[in-house]
């Protein structure tokens, strides 16, 4: 078992996205709207686990990164939001405050070794959103130190056509 080294936007996530069960991106389905109050957070994992982007997949502490400085659930995301770039037909999530404001840490003081991070919202049954591969096989060690997770300056934590 080993965390997938590609980042992905969840299959599961895509289908409810699109077919309004999770938000109803252009008011017609009668889903239910995605709104600041969605609990979304990001978690930081080890690499004992096996994700999928073809499951729907749901957040577990299983395989969750541990050590001084990081806590199981990870941190909320300030804010977030979901655009709807209709002319490009892509939907972009990100956060409502401006961009490099929606910078996690953990630290300083942290020792961890996160392979990488899960995006979930909490408020619709801990749907996974995406997985994000840190890109080395070894980790991303922190001793004593700060992670951080930065989002894309122009698509935000992830975004997805359609």
């Amino acid at each position: 078992m080993a965390f997938n080294t590609t980042s992905y936007v969840s299959g599961g996530a895509i289908r409810q996205i699109l077919s309004g069960q999770v938000m109803d991106l252009h008011g017609t389905t009668g889903g239910p709207p995605f709104t600041d109050a969605d609990a979304v957070w990001a978690a930081l994992f080890g690499n004992t686990i096996t994700n999928n982007p073809d499951n729907d997949e749901t957040y577990s502490a299983t395989g969750e990164t541990s050590g001084t400085g990081y806590t199981a659930g990870g941190k909320r995301v300030q804010e977030p939001k979901i655009t709807v770039v209709s002319a490009a037909n892509r939907v972009c999530f990100s956060d409502d405050l401006l961009v490099g404001q929606n910078v996690m840490t953990w630290g300083p003081g942290a020792t961890i070794t996160p392979f990488g991070a899960l995006y979930y919202n909490a408020t619709r049954s801990n749907i996974v959103l995406a997985s994000i591969y840190f890109g080395n096989p070894a980790g991303r060690a922190v001793t004593n130190g700060t992670f951080t997770l930065t989002p894309d300056p122009l698509y935000g934590i992830f975004s997805f056509g359609y």
